[in-house]
């Protein structure tokens, strides 16, 4: 599903313009850090074919052709801390 998300608008909603974009949970100046590994994302031609198929083997999980899915945080919430 990754292809599927548009990293950038999750980047800018979530981080508010305080984080960069990352591929990798290690900062590029570190030795763990690997600039190979890219992390994919905004390429809704790559997954139709996959959503499709899910779609098919789990039809409970999905409606319209779409994957119905629900991301939980416990911790504060963006939306509350937005209201206050």
């Amino acid at each position: 599903l990754t292809y599927a998300t548009d990293r950038v608008l999750y980047a800018s909603l979530i981080g508010q313009g305080t984080s960069p974009l990352a591929d990798s949970m290690f900062h590029p100046s570190l030795i763990w850090n690997n600039p190979d590994v890219v992390q994919e994302g905004n390429m809704p031609e790559l997954a139709g074919p996959l959503v499709g198929s899910y779609c098919a083997d789990m039809p409970e999980n999905c409606s319209d052709g779409k994957v119905d899915m629900e991301l939980q945080y416990s911790g504060p919430s963006v939306v509350a801390t937005r209201i206050a």
